[in-house]
């Protein structure tokens, strides 16, 4: 059973990863970008 959230933590946090994976594509190769990288 696969649930759609789109509430707004949702939404936000979403956002924010989005964000954080493109600042880290600016300044390291997408290559060697790691989910910890992102996390962090």
């Amino acid at each position: 059973m696969k649930q759609d959230k789109q509430d707004r933590r949702s939404q936000r946090t979403r956002q924010l990863l989005r964000d954080a994976l493109i600042a880290l594509m600016g300044a390291k190769r997408s290559d060697l970008i790691t989910v910890q990288d992102i996390l962090d």
